[in-house]
């Protein structure tokens, strides 16, 4: 499993997460992947976009945006349809898997390296 983000400049790092996410990990990754780049991506004042998951409202992740003067959209729950993150994880599905392909777990490393690199491309044609 990936997370990953974009904005109107460009796209984040390709974060993998490897067990189930909780609120810490949540976090961990938007230090790693997202606030790095944020200004570079989205520019100044940028409003940060995520779906309601539960790690995503948290009370830890609320007071992270709090201390990190994060301002976050309002978004209504259940509405990937809505999302532009949706459409973008359907864009990097198609190109990884075109074709039928297949990845053995066993070389998960090639996966995980296939999709970097397709996120890459697809970030610079979006």
């Amino acid at each position: 499993m990936f997370w990953g983000g974009f904005g109107l400049k460009g796209i984040t790092d390709l974060a993998e997460v490897s067990t189930k996410l909780d609120s810490s990990g949540y976090i961990d990754i938007l230090k790693t992947a997202l606030l790095p780049k944020s200004n570079q991506i989205a520019g100044r004042g940028w409003k940060f976009q995520q779906d309601n998951a539960s790690i995503h409202t948290s009370k830890e992740t609320r007071t992270f945006f709090e201390k990190k003067k994060m301002r976050v959209l309002d978004w209504p729950s259940k509405s990937p349809d809505l999302n532009p993150m949706e459409n973008l994880w359907g864009d990097l599905a198609r190109t990884v898997y075109k074709n039928g392909k297949q990845y053995d777990t066993k070389k998960r490393p090639h996966y995980c390296n296939t999709s970097r690199l397709e996120f890459n491309k697809l970030g610079n044609h979006h």
